[in-house]
């Protein structure tokens, strides 16, 4: 059998790789933030009073609040889902990006495990917060509680410790491979160590300032992330 020319392979000659452009993972990390707001707002005090209720609110504060809200935390639950789907797609470009540079650490492929982490732990909350919307479940008061603490698991401290991981792993290959300016590395630092400590939200969820943790991990990584989008790369310095 023989090939004809059109077929025949060239020596030399590859299947062109598609190329990252330099802006594409800001714009992708801002669009999932702008729908992680928009569903915060969606049950803020803005919309509702009180606002979404914390742990520490108490059982009958909490159950009270779906049956009252439960269009708000819909609509919450729905643009929040749309930010998940964002963030999954951050963390697979983020990957790829890291790979196209021609970085080959074992810190990129933990990057993806726990960027993939943080976004499954979100969508199980937030699919949580769309059961509570559903008609019957808030009359039945430990079932709410139930998915509640559930959402609050996997929303909480489920999501700011792998967050606070994936900014942590990035920031490692950042200062590894000189990615990123040394004040976006010290501040990824930071945020990897306040979603770290995080974690002991699971022990105690309502001592006093512990559950700040979880908003000083989520709201600077959301800053960290839009500006290392735009910061990274897009091709490695010995093609420039």
């Amino acid at each position: 059998m023989t090939l004809s020319p059109s077929t025949a392979p060239v020596a030399g000659n590859t299947a062109p790789s598609e190329q990252p452009t330099g802006r594409s993972l800001g714009v992708i990390a801002t669009i999932y933030v702008a729908l992680f707001l928009a569903g915060l707002v969606a049950v803020s005090a803005v919309t509702t009073n009180p606002s979404f209720p914390a742990p520490s609110s108490g059982p009958h504060a909490i159950v009270a609040y779906f049956q009252t809200y439960p269009m708000p935390i819909r609509t919450s639950a729905f643009l929040s889902f749309g930010a998940v789907l964002a963030l999954a797609i951050l963390v697979a470009c983020i990957f790829y990006r890291l790979r196209y540079l021609g970085i080959r650490s074992t810190w990129v492929d933990v990057a993806l495990v726990v960027g993939l982490a943080t976004a499954l732990d979100q969508t199980a909350s937030h699919l949580s917060e769309w059961a509570l919307t559903w008609p019957g479940i808030t009359q039945d008061a430990p079932v709410t509680l139930a998915l509640y603490y559930f959402m609050y698991g996997f929303g909480g401290p489920g999501f700011s410790v792998p967050m606070g991981l994936f900014v942590g792993t990035l920031t490692l290959i950042a200062r590894r491979f000189s990615l990123l300016p040394s004040w976006m590395v010290v501040a990824g630092f930071i945020i990897a160590g306040i979603g770290i400590v995080s974690w002991f939200n699971l022990l105690s969820p309502t001592v006093p300032l512990l559950p700040l943790t979880i908003p000083l991990t989520r709201f600077p990584a959301f800053a960290w992330l839009i500006l290392a989008g735009f910061m990274l790369p897009a091709a490695s310095r010995r093609a420039l």
